[in-house]
C-alpha cells in the first residue's frame, strides 16, 4: 500500500522501542518535488493545558479518549513510518489547528 498523505489526515506512526506509538495530524503539504519523502506533523495528546498552542479536538471515532492537538509538537516524520491512515480532520478543525500553528510560530 503507498503511502500518500495529505493535510489533515491523521495517521498512527510507530515511533520504535524508546518512544510511544501515537496518532500523528499530517499538517503539511503535499509536493512532488521535495528530495525527502517526509511531512510535518502534530502529535494527539491526552492531555490539557489550557494552552494557546493547544486545540481541543472533537470526539473522533478512532479515539478512544477525548484527544488534543498541541502544535507545540510540531516534527517531521518519514513516510515509512506512517502505518495506517486513521481518518481526517474537517476543515473547521484544521482552520484552529492553522490558527495556533500561526501563533505558535509568529506568522
Amino acid at each position: 500500500m503507498k503511502i500518500d498523505p495529505r493535510p489533515g489526515e491523521v495517521y498512527f506512526v510507530d515511533l520504535g522501542l524508546a518512544a510511544k506509538a501515537r496518532s500523528i495530524l499530517v499538517v503539511s503539504i503535499r509536493d512532488d518535488q521535495a528530495p525527502l519523502a517526509v511531512i510535518t506533523g502534530l502529535s494527539f495528546t491526552r492531555q490539557y493545558h489550557r494552552s494557546p498552542c493547544e486545540v481541543v479536538l472533537p470526539k473522533l471515532a478512532w479515539m478512544r479518549d477525548q484527544s488534543y492537538v498541541n502544535v507545540q509538537s510540531l516534527s517531521g516524520y518519514k513516510f515509512v513510518e506512517l502505518q495506517r491512515l486513521q481518518g481526517k480532520l474537517d476543515a473547521a478543525v484544521m482552520g484552529q489547528v492553522h490558527q495556533a500553528l500561526r501563533r505558535w510560530l509568529g506568522i
